[in-house]
C-alpha cells in the first residue's frame, strides 16, 4: 500500500486521517479514490470526471495512470469526462459522445477523441447532425 500511496503522490498521513477525505483537498480525495480502486480491484469501475475536482496537470497524469493501470489488470472501466487531457493516458476502446440532456449522438473509437480536439465539440455535434441528416 505504500509504493501505491507514493505513485498517487500521497503521504502516508493522509491514511490516518479520520473519516472520508477527511481534510483532503479536491486532488487529494481523487487519489484517494484511485488508492481504494488500486487495491480493491474491482471487476468493474464507474468513474465520473475523474479529471476535475482540484486536480493540476500532474494530477491528471497520475489519475490516467492509475486508471490505465486498473484496466490492464482487467477491470472493465466506464469514464466520464468533459476534457480530453485523462485519455491521452487512458486509451478509450469506445467513445459514446452524449448532446445535452442525455442522448447518444455518436459512438466510435479513439478518432472521435481526436476529432473532438481538433474541431471542438460544438462543431462535432453540427458535424454529426448533418450526417445524420444526409442519410
Amino acid at each position: 500500500m505504500t509504493k501505491l500511496t507514493t505513485e498517487l503522490g500521497l503521504k502516508p498521513e493522509h491514511l490516518s486521517r479520520g473519516g472520508v477525505h477527511a481534510g483532503f483537498s479536491g486532488g487529494e480525495s481523487k487519489r484517494a479514490e484511485m488508492l481504494q480502486l488500486l487495491m480493491y480491484k474491482p471487476k468493474v469501475a464507474m468513474l465520473d470526471e475523474p479529471d476535475s475536482g482540484g486536480l493540476d496537470v500532474d494530477g491528471i497524469a497520475i489519475i490516467g495512470r492509475s486508471i490505465a493501470k486498473l484496466a490492464q489488470g482487467g477491470t472493465a472501466i466506464l469514464v466520464t469526462t468533459h476534457h480530453a487531457e485523462i485519455l491521452h493516458y487512458v486509451k478509450p476502446t469506445r467513445v459514446v459522445v452524449m448532446a445535452r440532456g442525455g442522448s447518444i449522438v455518436h459512438v466510435g473509437g479513439e478518432d472521435v477523441v481526436k476529432a473532438i480536439e481538433s474541431m471542438g465539440y460544438e462543431r462535432f455535434l453540427k458535424d454529426i447532425a448533418n450526417m445524420n441528416m444526409t442519410k
